[in-house]
């Protein structure tokens, strides 16, 4: 599993993986690699006051909930839908 964690060899996952739940785990770890990779990168850069672990750099804390973010949609949605026209004559 681990030259296949490795390589990102897309149709080795799908051949290797035996369950949806072993191909969720396999691409948990490669996406896993792959933000530790950005982290390590960023690493440096951080001091006293702005460090971050690599949970919270990966997992960071959510602004707003996910009502508000759904609150936020519907009222992007509701104002650039377009107003019908009447149609002259037509009551």
């Amino acid at each position: 599993m681990h030259d296949l964690y490795t390589s990102y060899n897309s149709l080795e996952i799908l051949e290797t993986a035996d369950t949806i739940d072993d191909l969720i785990d396999l691409l948990n770890l490669i996406g896993k690699d792959k933000d530790w990779a950005l982290y390590l990168t960023q690493y440096p850069l951080y001091d006293q006051e702005n460090f971050k672990t690599f949970e919270e750099y990966r997992n960071p804390p959510r602004k707003k909930t996910a009502e508000e973010i759904l609150a936020d949609v519907r009222q992007i949605t509701m104002s650039t839908v377009p107003k019908k026209k009447k149609k002259k004559g037509v009551k």
